[in-house]
């Protein structure tokens, strides 16, 4: 999966491969702080992504960016939120900064973004295959509308897959952040039962490793140390 939303560790890893990176970081990590980084990265799954089509509220599309993170996802798409984008600290607690939140202002900029192979699946409250019966024979992203209207039309005629979650009560609806929660844990359930624990390739493996070394020294401090070490 393409990373869209981290220019400058993008720029930094034009002058520096991850190997170099990570080579030269690491003695500047306590052991602890990698074997951290390592176990988190097992688990994280590359083939799943979640969106989120014109939230009116975008502190709801930001906690389920913490959940996703919680669960192993990392790359999340925001499309078209109502509410201008801010940091959202507190809503993420700090997810945010190991996870790829994109934010795109129309549907046609969020599709350019996805890669040819994966399937769109939107949620939708009914005349729709139950939660459980998604395919998951390809990468999936999780797809999410407004929290009171839903998706909207174009958005479901861009789906490759409709999906509701069955409920028994007499709500007629879930909140969004909730919906997604409950999605993104039976896909996960189902992919882990099925031995996939974890799904990055090699290279975004090392990508994605050599982001977290700099990311947790500082971006700022990670160059100075790597410009020091490997001279231009």
């Amino acid at each position: 999966m393409q990373r869209f939303e981290r220019p400058f560790f993008t720029k930094l890893c034009e002058q520096f491969s991850p190997e170099k990176i990570i080579e030269n970081l690491a003695p500047f990590l306590t052991k602890e702080r990698i074997d951290r980084i390592d176990h988190v990265l097992k688990y994280r799954i590359d083939s799943v992504e979640v969106a989120v089509e014109s939230p009116a509220d975008i502190h709801n599309a930001l906690a389920i960016v913490r959940t996703a993170e919680a669960m192993g996802v990392t790359g999340m798409h925001i499309i078209s939120p109502q509410m201008k984008p801010r940091k959202g600290k507190r809503t993420t607690r700090g997810t945010s900064h190991w996870t790829d939140v994109s934010y795109s202002d129309s549907l046609d900029i969020f599709g350019g973004k996805l890669e040819d192979n994966i399937s769109l699946c939107g949620a939708v409250v009914s005349d729709a295959h139950p939660l459980g019966e998604l395919c998951l024979d390809k990468p999936v992203c999780l797809f999410f509308g407004n929290e009171h209207s839903g998706l909207t039309d174009e958005a479901k005629k861009r789906c490759d897959q409709l999906f509701t979650i069955p409920m028994y009560g007499m709500v007629e609806s879930l909140n969004l952040s909730v919906a997604a929660s409950i999605a993104l844990y039976d896909v996960l359930r189902r992919k882990r039962e099925s031995g996939t624990m974890g799904d990055f390739n090699n290279d975004n493996l090392l990508r994605e490793k050599a982001y977290y070394f700099a990311k947790t020294l500082g971006l700022d401090q990670s160059k100075k140390i790597l410009l020091r070490k490997e001279p231009l």
